[in-house]
C-alpha cells in the first residue's frame, strides 16, 4: 500500500486478510508521524517510514511475491519527475499480470493519464458516497 496516511484503506486490507498473506501487508508512508500511528493501529501491517519512489528497495527479498500495490498518493497533483519515478518503480515491482489500483479524489482526471509504460486500465469506480467522492481505477501489469 502507498501513501497510507492514516490507515482507512489499510484497516479494509486488514480485514480482507490481506496482513495475513504469507508475505504480509506493507504500508508504505512518507510522513513518520503517520507511519508511527499505523504501526500502532495495525501491529500486524510491515509499515515503512519510506518513500514509494523506493518501493523495489524497500521490498527487497519479498518483491518477487508481490501481487498488488494499492495507492492513495496524489498522483495527479505531484511533481512529474515523481511521479514517474512511482510509476516506474510500481512496474518494475509487479509481475506480468500483477494489478495496480489507484485511488483518485479528481473524477475528470485518469490516472490513465499519467503515462503508463507497462499497464493497461481494466476497470473505473466511482464512490460518490464517499466525501469527497472517490475515483478507483485498475491497472493490469502486461
Amino acid at each position: 500500500e502507498l501513501g497510507a496516511g492514516t490507515g482507512a484503506v489499510t484497516r479494509r486490507l486488514v480485514e480482507a486478510g490481506c496482513a495475513d498473506s504469507p508475505h504480509g501487508l506493507y504500508s508504505i508512508e512518507f510522513d513518520a508521524v503517520l507511519a508511527e500511528v499505523l504501526r500502532e493501529s495495525f501491529p500486524s501491517v510491515k509499515v515503512v517510514n519510506g518513500s514509494a519512489e523506493n518501493l523495489c528497495a524497500i521490498l527487497g527479498d519479498d518483491l518477487p511475491r508481490l501481487a498488488a500495490v494499492i495507492s492513495s498518493l496524489p498522483l495527479l497533483s505531484l511533481p512529474k519527475p515523481v511521479v514517474r519515478k512511482i510509476l516506474d518503480e510500481t512496474e518494475s515491482a509487479l509481475p506480468a499480470g500483477g494489478v495496480f489500483v489507484q485511488f483518485t479524489y479528481n473524477l475528470a482526471r485518469s490516472p490513465s493519464a499519467l503515462g503508463f509504460r507497462k499497464m493497461r486500465h481494466i476497470g473505473r469506480s466511482i464512490v460518490l458516497l464517499n466525501v469527497p467522492p472517490a475515483r478507483v481505477d485498475v491497472f493490469e501489469k502486461l
